[in-house]
């Protein structure tokens, strides 16, 4: 178990409108991108926050408990430990196969890097897989 009092190193704070023109040169030009927050803060080590996520503790179950679902459960463990601020983005892929599957991602040097919360994998976007969506 991890401290209570764990806090996440922050490479850099941005505001929203920056972190939209710089998803914008990375993402596809048709991928919506939603920002809820004013100011977000960019973690160091996203795949910290993955390791830590509480996620994995949860079984699968299809549908009712699935990707979605623990990108949801990281998202709201950051808020309850008043990170809600912190740049974990709801992604929605569509893979070469045409399903679609939800992973969190982060920025990362200007890049886009997916993780999964239930098994903690850290992966880079590339193409093929097609990004349709990021809430911020």
């Amino acid at each position: 178990m991890w401290p209570l009092t764990w806090k996440p190193k922050i490479s850099e704070t941005i505001n929203s409108f920056e972190l939209i023109k710089r998803l914008q040169v990375i993402a596809p030009s048709d991928c919506s991108i939603l920002c809820r927050d004013t100011k977000y803060l960019i973690p160091a080590n996203p795949a910290d926050i993955m390791k830590r996520s509480p996620a994995k503790r949860y079984k699968y179950q299809k549908e009712s408990r699935d990707c979605d679902d623990f990108v949801r459960i990281t998202r709201g463990w950051l808020s309850k430990k008043n990170l809600g601020n912190l740049l974990c983005m709801d992604c929605k892929i569509k893979l070469q196969n045409g399903d679609r599957h939800a992973l969190c991602a982060f920025l990362v040097d200007d890049k886009i890097v997916f993780g999964a919360p239930q098994n903690s994998r850290m992966v880079e976007y590339k193409d093929p897989v097609k990004i349709e969506r990021l809430i911020a």
